[in-house]
């Protein structure tokens, strides 16, 4: 599917991601000498967890994304009806085939590029310092992935359930930390590349292990479980609101009917839930990088500001579900445009990040314990999540599920969204430090300019880009 879709140009993602990481890896000791070997790869450990649960968050919109069609290109999940196999054993063979995909695609260019970096003598990475990340980093992508997809597959049958769970999971990990316990058995695999520096004995390394693989398993035999037996397409009836819901958005002008029915949409496609989902799997996830960070090394803790960067990023979450949430092909007989359609999205999109973000900063107030911390994040999450919305909604208009899986729009997103603001968190990380001050404070301010300056351009050039496309590809 995604050589279809993206042609064969998809092999360009991993051997962007190699050549990054060898020479992140090369000139790691010049650029941040302060963090070491050690902290540097528990990083890449943290990353690579919330890149799991990321990605198997996605199956919480499976419904969503089997019925659509990628321009010529039809989901097989949806013709399960007139196939001769079960719905349980597809969505088994997707979840085994998106860990092997991802970990390919990711994993594996990460771990070549470290063996590159380690070849070389100014670096500290040895051989088997990398061969025993790559392990490690294969067991807590897979640990998040299984996590959020199992969370993802439960939701999908019973709201209730999959709110239970949430619910439950934060409690422990709450209970955990209030408790004091290790971090290595909170997320056995982090505590298994640990192991490396502390020079623990063979029976904690096999504990260890046992508690990555025995967790990995059940969240995989819990995703399977709670899938549904048959596919089946919702039948929906609503009542016609449309008139005094387009009042309620009467402040966005011109365009209040269509934003008054792309809330519609999202709302009648189980979106509010998916809304929120944004907040909830970030702030999951940032808790896990704050404890993690905190236990790696006191210099090593991040403040307010990169973890709200951090959020901003999860912007493209809310952009995402909204443009997914109605049907393109009833448009081509209507008197408006895809940019008219866009905008429209993208005014939602802002109405919805408002809230989010809110809620996102309340989040890192509490994480700190600081209500200062949560007025530093307030702003910064919300010009973030609105930057990152405003490239996604000019890069892919409203195919955004089937472009981003082209590498060429990918990797456009990559440098003109999501390279600025992760540059800009990790130079808050150095920020405050003598020597680097002056550098970062001007760094910071031209990311700073480019965000705001970008968003206004990109917003005032989608009609521009969009005007003469087809709703119907």
């Amino acid at each position: 599917m995604h050589i279809a879709i993206g042609g064969q140009n998809f092999i360009l993602l991993p051997v962007l991601i190699l050549i990054g990481v060898f020479f992140g890896g090369v000139l790691q000791g010049t650029l941040v000498p302060e963090m070491d070997v050690r902290q540097m790869v528990l990083l890449l450990q943290m990353s690579v967890m919330m890149t799991g649960l990321i990605l198997g968050g996605f199956a919480f919109m499976a419904p969503e994304i089997a019925e659509k069609r990628f321009g010529d290109i039809k989901l097989l999940v949806a013709q399960q009806p007139y196939l001769p196999i079960e719905v349980k054993r597809i969505y088994f063979l997707i979840y085994v085939k998106d860990i092997l995909f991802y970990s390919t695609i990711i994993l594996a260019p990460i771990s070549i590029g470290l063996l590159g970096a380690a070849a070389l003598p100014m670096t500290d990475f040895t051989v088997i310092g990398v061969a025993v990340l790559a392990g490690c980093m294969f067991l807590t992508f897979t640990l998040g992935f299984a996590l959020a997809f199992a969370i993802s597959m439960a939701y999908i049958r019973s709201k209730g359930l999959g709110s239970a769970l949430i619910g439950s999971l934060g409690a422990l990990v709450v209970l955990a930390v209030l408790a004091d316990i290790p971090v290595k058995w909170i997320v056995p695999p982090v505590g298994l590349n640990l192991l490396k520096y502390s020079g623990a004995d063979i029976g904690t390394a096999f504990a260890l292990g046992m508690m990555s693989f025995s967790a990995i398993m059940a969240f995989s035999a819990m995703a399977i479980a709670f899938s549904k037996e048959k596919w089946e397409s919702k039948e929906h009836t609503a009542e016609s609101i449309l008139d005094r819901t387009e009042e309620r958005f009467s402040f966005t002008g011109f365009d209040s009917l269509l934003v008054a029915k792309e809330f519609l949409d999202m709302k009648r496609s189980g979106g509010t839930a998916k809304i929120a989902f944004t907040f909830v799997m970030p702030m999951g996830a940032l808790f896990m990088i704050k404890i993690l960070s905190d236990t790696i090394s006191d210099e090593l803790a991040f403040g307010p500001e990169f973890y709200a960067l951090t959020m901003g990023f999860f912007g493209m979450l809310i952009y995402y579900m909204i443009s997914g949430s109605d049907y393109l092909n009833s448009y081509q007989v209507l008197p408006i445009s895809p940019a008219d359609v866009i905008r429209a999205k993208l005014k939602l999109h802002f109405m919805m990040s408002a809230l989010v973000s809110v809620l996102m900063a309340v989040g890192i107030g509490l994480l700190f314990v600081d209500a200062m911390a949560m007025f530093v994040a307030l702003p910064i999450v919300l010009i973030g999540s609105v930057f990152m919305g405003v490239v996604m909604a000019y890069l892919t208009g409203f195919r955004t599920a089937e472009m981003l899986l082209e590498p060429k729009f990918l990797a456009l997103f990559t440098v003109l969204g999501a390279l600025p603001l992760s540059m800009a968190a990790a130079l808050y990380g150095v920020l405050g430090r003598d020597e680097y001050q002056d550098l970062v404070q001007f760094m910071l301010m031209g990311i700073a300019i480019y965000i705001l300056a970008g968003t206004y351009v990109y917003y005032s050039r989608i009609e521009n880009r969009w005007m003469h496309e087809s709703f119907v590809r």
